[in-house]
Order: structure tokens, then C-alpha cells, then sequence
């Protein structure tokens, strides 16, 4: 997936560029964008990223269709990097705070530390901010088959705990860190077997990184790219826990959320929204190490390998935690913001 580097810092960046512009930087496509709308009858455009708000601006502009957008902000900083790349940083900046003016309703973060982050850093004003969080499926108990594993990772073995990362193998995420603190216990004796898989948004140059940090340590790394549902799942319920070394300040935390889901602890940064998915009201499902600190890193887990009391106590929480974060809970939450009716005959809500 998406193994043209060159190409998708080239496209991120010349729309970055054109976000920066204004959102009639591209007449044709705000055009497209009203044209649909109509066609379909929509009344609440909730667009994935906030920077493509832009657009939705425009279209409003126009005064051709009667519409209104949700600005919902998970993962603008990671864009922002292609604006100041381009020397655009505080045009672009400027541009998310026009968005967030120009509709009807605050705009949505995606916990509470991201909406101080917005505020701190893109200077959005926090009274135009509400924090929603995401929502996940939750699953279905049933037995999954270790032999399932198998098949993308035929190496593993039954009788030694499994560490895993699961989600995009990119630098932001940190994955090196995991490398760095499981070659740390090995030395120190301690037996894991490590799993990292997951796709890429930013092509495979970090993934051919991981892979030559291994062989440089010496350790074995069971390494695939994007998997199925099926070998997700499978891997939370046979996984000792999951880890989310992320170097970057993450928004929220699906993951976290997922494998809490499955009744798996789960270890992540101290910093950013992802310690709300982890930590709530006194409880907590798993651990957190000292942001960008292997050393940290491979003590805390050295924890949830070696202390068993520590760890059921951690894994008894994890389920009630992540019904924290439902899909249903989030929904009603978007609409209750909106003042939408739960109506099936209610206008047409896009995303």
C-alpha cells in the first residue's frame, strides 16, 4: 500500500499548499463537492480531516446550496508538517481557525488533550472546541485458534508471550523504540516474542528501517504489513499485551481502545490523548512509559511480562474502560452536538 513514496509527498504536499490558498483554490472541485450535495440532499457535511474543511467553506460561500460542515480535528499537526515543509505554517494555521469561524458549531477534538494541543499550538480559540471522542466496535467473545496466527506468522510459537504493535508503520509511531527495549530484555533474560504489523500512509521506507535495526540487533521481529480482521482479532486474544510507542503527541488512541476491547492490557506514552483511552475515573488498563524513553519502555514491560498480579489486575479493567468508547456512544454524542433528530426520515448527514 501506498509504496510511491515520492508521489504521496508530492500530492500532500501541493494539497497542503492549495489548503493554504483558500478553499477556491480549486474551483472545480468546490463546484463537484456543491453539485453532490445537491443531488443527494445533504445538510451536515462531517469531513474526515479538518484541512478539507476548506473546501466545504467555499462551497458554503457560494450560497448555491443550504448546507452546513462539522469541523472535526484527529490528526491535523501530521498535515501541518507538509504546510511547513512548504513554508505555509501559519497560513495554514490560519486557514483551520477560518474553517472553525465559518460553521455553525464548535469543533469537534478528539479528547481533551488534543483540544489543548489545537488551542496551544494552531492558536483555535477553545471555546469553539468540544471534545468528542472516537468509537469502536466491540467485539463478540469467542475462541480464536492460535494455528490462525500461523498463517501470516508461521515462526511464532505457543509457550512464549507475545508482544505486539499494531497500526501504520510510520516514524511518527515510534515502532524503533519497541525494537530498541525488546533487544534490552532479552539481555536481561527475559523471553517475548515480537509481532508488528499494520499498514502505511507515508510509503515503506520506515518499515525497510525496522527491518534493518533488527538484523543490526540481532533480533527477530515477526513483521507483516496490513492483516485481516480476522488475524487483528486473533492477535488480541493471544497477545500478552499491546504496545503503542508513538513519538508523536497521538490525539486519541483506536488501538489502545481496541485491544482494551479484547480484554488486553495495553502499554503507550505518557503524553497526548491516548492516556485518556488507558486511564479513566481511577482505573486503569494498562501502563504508560516515559514519552520517547526506551529504557522506560523496556522496564514497563518487563512489568506486564513478569507480574502476573499486576497484570490481572490491569486486564480486569480493560472492557470496562473501552465501552467507554462506543460507536453507538460517539454517534449520539455527534448528533446530540448537532441538535440532529434520531429520525430515520431526518436530511442526509455525509462524511
Amino acid at each position: 500500500m501506498m509504496t510511491h513514496t515520492e508521489d504521496i509527498d508530492r500530492f500532500m504536499e501541493t494539497f497542503c499548499v492549495s489548503v493554504c490558498n483558500g478553499g477556491e483554490s480549486d474551483p472545480e472541485l468546490v463546484g463537484r463537492l456543491v453539485e453532490y450535495m445537491q443531488k443527494d440532499e445533504v445538510t451536515h457535511l462531517l469531513p474526515t480531516f479538518a484541512m478539507t474543511c476548506q473546501i466545504a467553506l467555499a462551497a458554503k460561500t457560494r450560497e448555491i446550496h443550504d448546507f452546513d460542515y462539522l469541523v472535526t480535528f484527529q490528526g491535523e499537526e501530521v498535515f501541518a508538517n507538509y504546510a511547513q515543509r512548504a513554508g505555509r505554517l501559519e497560513d495554514y494555521c490560519r486557514r483551520l481557525r477560518e474553517v472553525v469561524a465559518g460553521s455553525a458549531w464548535p469543533a469537534v477534538a478528539v479528547s481533551r488533550d488534543y483540544a489543548q494541543r489545537l488551542r496551544d499550538e494552531m492558536g483555535i480559540d477553545e471555546r469553539r472546541l468540544h471534545v468528542i471522542y472516537p468509537g469502536i466496535e466491540l467485539p463478540q467473545t469467542s475462541s480464536v485458534p492460535f494455528c490462525e496466527l500461523q498463517s501470516t506468522f508461521p515462526k511464532l510459537v505457543r509457550d512464549l508471550p507475545i508482544v505486539t504493535y499494531i497500526g501504520r508503520q510510520d516514524s511518527e509511531k515510534g515502532i524503533d523504540l519497541l525494537l530498541y527495549a525488546a533487544k534490552m530484555l532479552e539481555q536481561r533474560g527475559v523471553k517475548l516474542q515480537l509481532v508488528i504489523c499494520g499498514s502505511t500512509c507515508f510509503g515503506e521506507r520506515y518499515q525497510e528501517v525496522l527491518r534493518q535495526i533488527g538484523e543490526h540487533l540481532r533480533l527477530e521481529i515477526h513483521q507483516s504489513g496490513r492483516v485481516s480482521d480476522q488475524i487483528r482479532d486473533t492477535l488480541y486474544a493471544h497477545s500478552r499485551c499491546i504496545v503503542y510507542p508513538s513519538i508523536h503527541r497521538e490525539p486519541f488512541g483506536l488501538v489502545a481502545a481496541e485491544a482494551m476491547s479484547h480484554g488486553i492490557p495495553v502499554l503507550v506514552p505518557d503524553q497526548g490523548g491516548i492516556t485518556e483511552v488507558v486511564q479513566s475515573e481511577g482505573r486503569s488498563g494498562g501502563l504508560t512509559f516515559q514519552a520517547w524513553d526506551s529504557g522506560d519502555l523496556a522496564c514497563q514491560l518487563e512489568r506486564l511480562l513478569n507480574d502476573d498480579a499486576l497484570y490481572h489486575d490491569l486486564a480486569m479493567n480493560t472492557r470496562r474502560l473501552a465501552s467507554n468508547f462506543t460507536v453507538g456512544r460517539m454517534t449520539d454524542n455527534v448528533l446530540r452536538h448537532l441538535g440532529v433528530s434520531h429520525s430515520p426520515d431526518s436530511r442526509s448527514i455525509a462524511s
